[in-house]
């Protein structure tokens, strides 16, 4: 079973300086800087096949609409965390009635902005032909001002 972990990296939302991609053995390209970190996580089992494109392109179509969507209270220094999960069908269709906030602190702008930001990326790419699966279910995590979490 593969799983990616990704995260992103941003200065409230003027300046997304780089991404760090981590698999199963920890292999990692880029690095992080900023102050709002986010990371997706494809919960599904994906057997042999190779999601790396996939939660690249995921990955730059929410830190888009995320950077976006920063509330103005995140420049002045407001902190949070919102974990959202949910799923992909294998068009690239988001399962809004499966969109689900796992946690959050902060205020209630803080998980507004996480949502609207998975909404507004839906629809995403259609998930790679050889996976076989009904879905792919990810956890996304939002960071607000928060330290990135310690990699093993």
């Amino acid at each position: 079973m593969k799983m990616f972990l990704l995260f992103f990296s941003a200065f409230a939302y003027v300046s997304v300086v780089a991404a760090t991609l981590q698999d199963e053995k920890g292999t990692s390209v880029g690095q992080r800087k900023g102050s709002a970190i986010a990371g997706v996580e494809i919960l599904t089992p994906t057997g042999s096949v190779d999601f790396t494109d996939y939660i690249k392109s995921l990955h730059a179509s929410v830190r888009k609409n995320w950077l976006a969507l920063m509330p103005k209270s995140v420049e002045a220094g407001e902190k949070g965390k919102v974990v959202l999960r949910f799923q992909i069908l294998p068009q690239g269709k988001l399962q809004e009635k499966d969109l689900i906030v796992e946690s959050a602190t902060g205020s209630e702008e803080l998980r507004r902005a996480s949502i609207a930001a998975i909404k507004a990326s839906s629809p995403f790419e259609p998930l790679p032909k050889a996976f076989e699966g009904p879905y792919i279910e990810v956890r996304f995590t939002f960071l607000y001002n928060l330290p990135a979490p310690a990699r093993p």
